[in-house]
């Protein structure tokens, strides 16, 4: 089925999986049975055992509109929501059920991961459930509908420190999050994930076409170095970042419907994963390097530097660049503007 074949494709790339589990039914022994599942059937490397997964309660929370209805008895009225507190003790008693279908020497570890519509709850008990993994949050900076004119690429890049049309700029995200998490005691344990974004919260209702081209690999390579910034300051967060994957037929598809090739976001985020490999990294925009119009660079561990290299001066070809020194020797990695493919 389609679970095996996401987990035969993560496999074969070694990715870091999150895999999330039906809370809208409010059934934990289902979740359970999907812990189990994958343990039998994950794909891994010879020799190694399978890489401990995410695993995050439900998606989107506050959108749900069937909470606990089976089914098979669901209808388009249904409005049947659930509150912070109901989906806090959801996340505690699926947690529970999911250690249990988790193999012996992982579960007292298991990542749990909740949505941040957890931090409007007032019972604390769901704190140490997720000691292991952290709240997610989607992102989005910006909200566009005609006929206004569509953002330009320098819009586009702007929006992630600044904002747009009400829509916060990702310092001011991450801020109140924490200011949410903040409030619980203990809660400092806990990391934040972006675990969706994309360049418009209207994601498939009046998208222009500049959000599928090679500025959608500009937006995710900004937003990268960012949050690596981000990391620098407050820990080693955020802990995961992904793609997002929307409905098929919109312009931030991460592949070209008609091609089925990769497009340059893609190429963007598997050099970034395969070089960097989710250690943290310590990322700075010094003067010199924004005097260049450099975004960013980054340098990991005392033997060996990496470099991301987003050049954001909208006037001139725009590229992203990975350097990679070792000892002896360099390495360079790009992604062209006129090209879906990394080249090397």
């Amino acid at each position: 089925g389609k679970l095996d074949q996401f987990l035969a494709f993560a496999g074969g790339l070694h990715a870091q999986r999150l895999v999330v589990v039906n809370g809208e039914i409010d059934d934990p022994q289902q979740a359970a049975n999907e812990v189990a599942y994958y343990w039998r059937h994950c794909a891994h490397q010879s020799g190694k055992p399978c890489l401990d997964p995410y695993w995050e309660i439900g998606d989107s929370p506050a959108a749900w509109r069937h909470f606990a209805v089976p089914l098979r008895a669901r209808g388009r009225s249904d409005a049947v929501t659930v509150t912070p507190d109901q989906y806090a003790a959801l996340v505690v008693s699926y947690a529970a059920a999911m250690a249990r279908a988790t193999p012996y020497y992982l579960s007292h570890q298991i990542k749990i991961v909740a949505s941040e519509w957890i931090t409007g709850a007032t019972d604390e008990s769901w704190i140490s459930t997720l000691s292991g993994g952290g709240v997610d949050t989607h992102y989005a900076p910006m909200l566009y509908a005609p006929p206004g004119p569509a953002p330009s690429t320098r819009d586009i890049l702007q929006s992630l420190e600044q904002g747009s049309s009400g829509r916060p700029g990702i310092d001011l995200w991450l801020r109140d999050v924490r200011d949410s998490l903040a409030q619980f005691s203990q809660s400092g344990s806990i990391k934040i994930m972006v675990g969706r974004w994309s360049i418009d919260g209207n994601a498939g209702l009046y998208e222009p076409a500049v959000y599928g081209s090679y500025t959608q690999a500009l937006f995710a390579a900004a937003l990268f170095a960012h949050l690596w910034q981000d990391s620098q300051a407050a820990g080693a967060n955020p802990l995961l970042m992904a793609i997002q994957a929307p409905l098929a037929g919109q312009a931030q598809e991460p592949f070209d419907l008609a091609t089925s090739e990769p497009r340059a976001v893609v190429a963007v985020y598997a050099l970034i994963n395969r070089y960097f490999q989710g250690y943290p990294l310590s990322v700075q925009r010094g003067a010199a390097l924004a005097r260049e119009n450099i975004l960013a660079a980054g340098v990991r561990g005392e033997r060996e530097t990496m470099l991301l290299i987003v050049n954001e001066d909208t006037e001139r070809p725009q590229g992203l660049m990975l350097e990679q020194r070792p000892r002896a020797g360099a390495e360079w990695w790009w992604v062209a503007p006129d090209s879906r493919r990394a080249a090397g």
